[in-house]
């Protein structure tokens, strides 16, 4: 029999869950495959920069498996010397560190103690929980985006409904749908979530949103938002909270980009770097978490190494309630059961050699580097928009405090085929078609922004359209200059070839 004569597997989609044909593929995930060629501007995905992973490298020893001879049995024991070149530990290794052979076996699905005890440390440093309720503690857990699906488990049932921000991302939004559960989503402006149509949609529920049930959960990402870059005004927070308080709502804080808040963008200009003279003083400079106003026990934060150690570690954390973390945690004992004891191992690891002092200064690092790719890719956008006299045809998004992204939107009001093109694609396809003709005309180029299309969260009761821009998301955090210089420059090449 050839290859070819071997027949394919059965279909089984008529057994699938519901929740399994509910389930779509992340728009996002498809673009990687332009990642792999090297001509390519990937301007598109939020990756972080290799420089700022977490690690230089590891060693590690293995058994000598090719010389293994039948008749011999091995040593049942484990080195334990861990060597991870990232300078001399400042503590007992006996006490702080995570034998190997603790990191292989099954563990605890709450995480290990020494990494936890670590943590706690250093989130009520920062946010001073134990002065706004008593029983809180730390879930070490997957990432972000299982902590978020955690959550829905635990809370809703199919039918529920949870609030988002209008834009969110789209990985976020799959999870939700998938699990048959509503989204409605609350405005944004360059300062976040808008506080007054928070309250009007919660005040009028029983209006505007009879069919489906008042909300039990809000989702949003307060720093440095994932797509449109924006940060979350303290002030708001208060507000907001104070609304969640009123209607019973839990909030799940998911704030990967916190670490990487910046000082305010000036344009043109090249600042001077900051230099902070202890921790406090650049604690100061960052945002508050809704932890620091919650006296209730109904924030719950997502906490996620990706940003600052590397996505591929798959490590973080939920922090909130006792009482919440409980149910949670039943949730890990039948799903992920415990996070990787390795990469529990990694950062523990690193993180008592470095101290308490040494992670903030980490974060220093982080803030000096991420402000000065920002301001670099911000520079350069502003001078190619002058250069290629394309002003009235693009406005950019007010400069991220925080985060990976920046935002621009296309006037398209302004092209030459608008109005014929309005009318043959109507008031609820004609941002779509301008955003797919210059996707596509981006990608052809050799340059890849991801659609804002992608984000929109779509509202169940009404029909929001754009009939005078298109959204493009960009991202700072993993380009060269060289290659963010040539991108912008066919962007805007592109954007007066399609307008003029």
């Amino acid at each position: 029999m050839t290859i070819d004569q071997i027949k394919e597997s059965l279909c089984f989609k008529h057994l699938y869950s519901q929740e399994c044909l509910s389930r779509g593929s992340s728009p996002i995930k498809t673009t990687m495959k332009y990642f792999l060629d090297p001509e390519f501007h990937f301007l598109g995905a939020g990756m972080p920069p290799l420089e700022l992973f977490g690690f230089q490298n590891f060693q590690f020893q293995t058994f000598d498996m090719g010389s293994y001879k039948l008749n011999e049995i091995p040593e049942a024991t484990i080195n334990n010397n861990i060597r991870l070149m990232t300078g001399d530990i400042s503590r007992d290794e006996q006490d702080y560190d995570i034998e190997i052979a603790q990191a292989l076996q099954y563990g605890n699905s709450r995480g290990h103690p020494a990494l936890l005890k670590f943590l706690k440390e250093h989130i009520d440093s920062m946010f001073q929980v134990s002065r706004v309720y008593s029983d809180w503690d730390i879930l070490i857990n997957n990432g972000s985006t299982f902590g978020l699906e955690s959550c829905l488990r635990v809370f809703c049932n199919r039918g529920d409904t949870i609030l988002l921000e209008d834009l969110c991302y789209s990985s976020t939004v799959e999870a939700i749908e998938a699990q048959g559960i509503n989204h409605v989503p609350i405005k944004m402006d360059s300062n976040g979530i808008v506080v007054e149509d928070l309250a009007h949609k919660l005040s009028n529920w029983d209006t505007l949103y009879s069919n489906i049930p008042k909300p039990k959960l809000m989702y949003v990402i307060p720093n440095g938002h994932n797509p449109k870059g924006t940060t979350l005004k303290d002030t708001r927070k208060v507000e907001i909270y104070r609304l969640l308080q009123k209607y019973d709502i839990v909030l799940l804080e998911d704030d990967p980009y916190f670490w990487l808040q910046m000082p305010d963008y000036v344009k043109y200009e090249d600042p001077e770097l900051e230099v902070f003279e202890n921790k406090k003083q650049f604690f100061a400079k960052l945002s508050k978490s809704f932890l620091s106003i919650d006296t209730d026990g109904r924030v719950l934060r997502f906490e996620s190494f990706s940003k600052y150690f590397g996505p591929g570690v798959r490590l973080g954390y939920v922090v909130g309630s006792k009482k919440i973390l409980d149910n949670l945690w039943n949730y890990h004992e039948v799903s992920l059961q415990a996070s990787s004891g390795i990469s529990q191992l990694m950062i523990n690891g690193c993180l008592n050699r470095w101290g308490q002092d040494g992670f903030v200064n980490w974060f220093m690092r982080l803030r000096t580097t991420y402000t000065q790719k920002r301001n670099f890719c911000l520079n350069t956008l502003y001078k190619s928009i002058d250069t290629f006299n394309i002003n009235e045809f693009i406005t950019v998004e007010k400069a991220p405090q925080a985060g990976m992204f920046f935002m621009i939107y296309l006037n398209i009001t302004k092209h030459r085929d608008y109005s014929t093109n309005l009318i043959k694609y109507g008031k609820n396809g004609i941002s779509d078609y301008y955003e797919n003709l210059f996707f596509e005309k981006f990608v052809e180029a050799k340059l890849l922004l991801a659609k804002g299309s992608w984000f929109k969260v779509k509202d169940p009761n009404y029909d929001v359209c754009s009939l005078d821009s298109c959204m493009l998301r960009g991202t700072y955090a993993a380009v060269t200059p060289e290659k963010m210089t040539k991108g912008l420059e066919i962007m805007c090449t592109i954007i007066k070839e399609e307008f003029k």
